[in-house]
C-alpha cells in the first residue's frame, strides 16, 4: 500500500523534540473528480482552494485490532506526546457555536411518545429541545462530522451511519460499535460539517482501521486513517485523558452526534455546557456518566476546551438496539482512547 503523507516518524517525537502539527502537502493517490463542483458543496468562506469530492467509492483495506497493553508499550518506547488541535489560517475560530431550536414534526404526535420515553424517561410533548448546530464552517465545530458505512463495495447504499471527529489531518476517531468489522466489500466515508446534503469540506473514505482487541465495556474505540487528508482544511481536535476523575466531573463539555430519528441524521446536534456526574474506572478507560440526552447517536463525540486547545474526552458508546436505533448508551474514555489516537499517528502499518 503506498504510504499516505502527513506520517509522523518515531524519530520526531524523541525527548526534547516538539512536534510539527503544521498543514501537510497533500498529493493525491487517487484522481479526482474533474467535473463541476455543486455549488452546495463549495466552502465560500475560506480560501484554501476549493474542496475536492469524491468520484467513486474506494473500498477499505485493512482491518486491525491492537492489545491495549501493545499500545502503551509501544508509545512509552516512542516517548509520543499527546495530539494536539491544529486551526488552519484562513478558518475562523469560536469556543461556542450558533445554534437553531428544532423541534421534528412527529415531536408533539402521541404515537412517537412511547419510542422517545427511551431516549428520555418522562418525556412530554412539549420536552423535545433539540439544538442544531449551525457553525460547522466555524473551527472546532467543522471538524466533527458525518460517517456512512456499507459492505460488498455497494457505495449507494450504506448499511448505517454515525458520527466521527477528525484527531489529525488524516485521521478520523469514533466508536468502534461503527465500523464494519468483518464484513466482505467493506467502506465507510467520513463528511466533515456536513449537514443536510452539503459537504463544505468534501468528504473521504476510509483506507484503514484499528481498533482495540475484543472491545468490552469500556474501549469502544476505533481509529480511521482516510484517503484523502481533510485536516488541512478544516483543522481537527487533540483528545485528552486523566487518571483522576476529577478532572472529568469539574468541567463542562459539550455532546455533539448525528440522530437517525432527527430528519433522517441529516442535522448535527449540539449539547453544550453538560456536565460528568459520576466516572467508573474499567483499568485505562472510563466509563462516564452525563445528564445530557444523545436522542439515538451512533459515535457521539463529548469535547471541551482544556488550555485554548478543543479536546475530544469521550465518545459515545451503545449496547443494545431497539428499532434500528442505540438507546442504552454510554459515555466512554480515558488513557485508552488518547493512546489509540497516538499509536495511529506513530505506527501505523
Amino acid at each position: 500500500m503506498a504510504e499516505l503523507p502527513y506520517r509522523p516518524k518515531p524519530s520526531e517525537y524523541g525527548q526534547g523534540t516538539a512536534p510539527d502539527y503544521g498543514p501537510p502537502k497533500y498529493i493525491p493517490e487517487h484522481p479526482e473528480h474533474q467535473g463541476d463542483v455543486p455549488e452546495h458543496h463549495i466552502d465560500h468562506e475560506c480560501h484554501c482552494g476549493p474542496p475536492k469530492i469524491e468520484s467513486c467509492g474506494l473500498p477499505g483495506k485493512t482491518q486491525c485490532r491492537v492489545k491495549p497493553k501493545h499500545v502503551k508499550e509501544c508509545l512509552e518506547r516512542c516517548k509520543f506526546e499527546i495530539t494536539k488541535c491544529y486551526q488552519p489560517p484562513c478558518r475562523p475560530r469560536a469556543r461556542c457555536p450558533m445554534t437553531e431550536e428544532h423541534k421534528p414534526e412527529y415531536g408533539h404526535k402521541p404515537e412517537y411518545a412511547s419510542l422517545l420515553s427511551k431516549f428520555k424517561p418522562g418525556y412530554g410533548e412539549d420536552d423535545f429541545d433539540l439544538q442544531i448546530n449551525e457553525s460547522l464552517r466555524i473551527w472546532p465545530h467543522c471538524t466533527v462530522g458525518k460517517i456512512w458505512v456499507g459492505a460488498n463495495k455497494n457505495y449507494d447504499s450504506p448499511l448505517w451511519t454515525g458520527t466521527g471527529v477528525l484527531v489529525g489531518c488524516d485521521l478520523v476517531l469514533t466508536s468502534s460499535h461503527i465500523a464494519p468489522w468483518g464484513l466482505p466489500g467493506w467502506w465507510m466515508r467520513f463528511a466533515p460539517g456536513y449537514s443536510k446534503g452539503s459537504y463544505p469540506f468534501g468528504s473521504s473514505f476510509v483506507v484503514d482501521i484499528r481498533g482495540y482487541d475484543n472491545p468490552g465495556a469500556a474501549d469502544d474505540f476505533v481509529v480511521c486513517k482516510l484517503y484523502k487528508p481533510l485536516g488541512d482544511k478544516c483543522g481537527w481536535m487533540g483528545t485528552e485523558g486523566w487518571g483522576s476523575n476529577h478532572e472529568y466531573t469539574r468541567e463542562v463539555w459539550n455532546l455533539v452526534g448525528y440522530s437517525p430519528i432527527v430528519d433522517h441524521g441529516e442535522l448535527q446536534i449540539f449539547d453544550g455546557d453538560e456536565k460528568v456526574r459520576h466516572v467508573r474506572d474499567e483499568g485505562q478507560f472510563k466509563i462516564l456518566d452525563v445528564q445530557g440526552t444523545t436522542w439515538g447517536w451512533r459515535g457521539g463525540v463529548m469535547w471541551g476546551w482544556h488550555h485554548e486547545c478543543p479536546c475530544v474526552v469521550g465518545l459515545l458508546s451503545g449496547r443494545r438496539q431497539e428499532l434500528c436505533i442505540f438507546i442504552n448508551e454510554t459515555w466512554l474514555g480515558g488513557l485508552g482512547m488518547v493512546e489509540l489516537v497516538s499509536w495511529a499517528r506513530t505506527n501505523w502499518e
